[in-house]
C-alpha cells in the first residue's frame, strides 16, 4: 500500500489505483472528524444547570 508522498528509489512497477477521496483510509478518518462528538455527561449538566439558572432569572 503507497500513501501520499511515497517515493520508490529505483525500477519500475505497475500500480493499481483501488480507491481514491473518501473512500481511502485517510478519508474515512478525515470524514469520522468532521462530525462533532456526542455531548458528554458534563456537559449535559452543565447545559441543564445554565436552563435552570436562567428560568429562574427571567420572570
Amino acid at each position: 500500500m503507497l500513501y501520499v508522498d511515497s517515493s520508490v528509489v529505483s525500477e519500475s512497477a505497475p500500480m493499481r489505483v483501488d480507491a481514491t477521496g473518501a473512500r481511502t483510509e485517510l478519508g474515512r478518518m478525515a470524514g469520522s472528524l468532521q462530525s462533532p462528538a456526542p455531548p458528554t455527561e458534563c456537559e449535559r449538566g452543565t447545559r441543564l444547570f445554565g436552563m435552570m439558572l436562567m428560568a429562574l432569572a427571567l420572570p
